[in-house]
């Protein structure tokens, strides 16, 4: 890469990932967990602009703050709503950095893509020892989900604009209506994705994959501009999810114009199978315990009914007798 890509990081990210961590053994904070989540999941998330080394750097610093001047005049922010309704953002400034604030509309559940587009000017980047036009593009995706919103009908996964955003990298999917399709990986799996510029798939492109460990790797698009990636997830057992960061650069010649774009993506360790069935099993245990005490105090309850009408029956008998 030669120049450092911008990306977005979702503030107070662990509040919104989808499931939980299901090593906890504790079911009251288990259930805490996820009850905090689902009432996260229908608030406004914000995300913040960040620039330079990933991930993020440690609170007091400001290595991945952006200058203000890379923002005024010179960025644009677009969100795609769960409908395909496309429009504009605006920057509030925190102490923290520039913060994009979404959904405006609490009610619209479902997949929102949030994408920045920064003209950094010109520079000389290395290819013909010729100033070009720099352009910056991050992209992040945002499930909403309130208990009394409406889902949107026509979610994606890219934005298709190539007026406003040209390059773009996404995820291809098979159930684009499931809100979250799309929106996080998985460790150890294989995935699909594509490449886009200004509305064709990109061929040939150099895609530089990195998580917050420490570890990356470079890809190339085919002919139709997909690769397949298959995130290693290197955090360890005390952690449920890691950032990854999917960066592509391209430069057109015909234009003179040199593209960086990135897409925000986390990665959560797989449920192990053998907790699925300790779980199936430890259920059935219960059940089966459960069958087995119903069963033996019923047994109890009917020989002491059958014990009692012996007794009266003996009692009429030896009465009838005297």
């Amino acid at each position: 890469m030669h120049t450092d890509p911008v990306w977005w990081e979702l503030k107070d990210s662990n509040l919104y990932v989808l499931g939980y961590d299901y090593a906890k053994v504790d079911w009251k904070e288990r259930n805490k967990e996820r009850k905090r989540r689902r009432i996260a999941m229908g608030e406004a998330k914000k995300l913040a602009l960040r620039c330079g080394t990933f991930p993020s750097a440690q609170e007091g610093k400001n290595k991945n703050k952006l200058d203000p001047s890379m923002i005024l005049n010179k960025t644009r922010v677009w969100v795609k709503d769960p409908n395909g309704g496309f429009s504009q953002a605006l920057f509030t400034q925190e102490s923290d950095g520039f913060i994009v604030t979404i959904p405006q509309n609490l009610d619209l559940n479902g997949r929102y893509l949030v994408g920045s587009h920064i003209e950094a000017g010109e520079m000389e980047m290395g290819f013909s020892g010729e100033a070009e036009k720099v352009h910056l593009y991050a992209k992040s995706f945002v499930v909403h989900s309130r208990n009394d919103g409406v889902s949107g009908d026509e979610p994606s996964v890219f934005f298709d604009v190539p007026d406003k955003i040209p390059l773009e990298i996404g995820p291809l999917i098979s159930r684009p209506e499931v809100s979250y399709a799309g929106t996080f990986q998985t460790r150890n799996r294989e995935y699909e994705m594509k490449v886009v510029y200004r509305g064709k798939p990109l061929p040939n492109a150099e895609v530089t994959v990195m998580n917050e460990g420490g570890w990356q790797k470079i890809l190339s698009t085919d002919s139709r501009g997909r690769f397949r990636v298959t995130p290693i997830g290197s955090f360890g057992e005390n952690r449920y999810s890691e950032k990854y960061l999917y960066v592509v650069v391209h430069h057109d010649f015909m234009k003179k114009e040199f593209h960086c774009a990135s897409l925000t993506m986390s990665v959560y360790r797989a449920r192990h199978k053998w907790r699925s069935m300790s779980g199936g099993f430890v259920l059935w245990a219960m059940l089966g315990a459960a069958l087995i005490v119903v069963a033996t105090v019923g047994a109890v309850y009917r020989k002491k009914q059958r014990d009692r009408a012996n007794m009266v029956m003996f009692e009429n008998y030896r009465g009838k007798k005297d």
